[in-house]
C-alpha cells in the first residue's frame, strides 16, 4: 500500500475529525453533567417550594386555632366575672337585709310604744 498525497490528506482529515467528534463528545458529557445538577437543584427548590406552603398552610391553621382558643378564653373569664358579681350581689342583699320576718305577724317588743 502507497502513501499518497490524497491517502494521507484522508487520513488526516479523518483524525482532525475524530478529534472533533471527542471534543463534541466531551463537551457534551460536560453539558449534561450541568444540566443534571441545575435539574436536581430546580427539584430541591420547588421541593422547598412545597415545604413553604405546607408551612405557610400549617401557621394559617394554627393561627386561627389560637383565635378560637382566645375566644372561649375570652367567654370563659366573662363568665366567670359575670356569675362573681351575681354572687356578690346576692351576698350584700342578704346581709343588708337582715332576718326575714313575716309581715302579718306582730310583735309587741318590736311595736314602739309596746309593752
Amino acid at each position: 500500500m502507497t502513501l499518497t498525497p490524497a491517502t494521507l490528506m484522508m487520513a488526516g482529515l479523518f483524525l482532525v475529525l475524530s478529534a472533533v467528534a471527542l471534543l463534541v463528545l466531551g463537551v457534551l458529557g460536560a453539558l449534561t453533567v450541568v444540566l443534571l445538577r441545575e435539574s436536581r437543584k430546580l427539584d430541591g427548590a420547588a421541593d422547598l417550594s412545597k415545604k413553604i406552603a405546607a408551612t405557610a398552610a400549617d401557621i394559617a391553621a394554627l393561627r386561627k386555632e389560637h383565635n378560637a382558643l382566645d375566644e372561649l378564653v375570652l367567654q370563659k373569664m366573662n363568665r366567670i366575672a359575670t356569675t362573681r358579681k351575681r354572687d356578690a350581689k346576692k351576698e350584700e342583699e342578704e346581709e343588708s337585709s337582715g332576718p326575714k320576718l313575716p309581715l302579718d305577724l306582730e310583735f309587741p317588743s318590736l311595736v314602739k310604744g309596746g309593752a
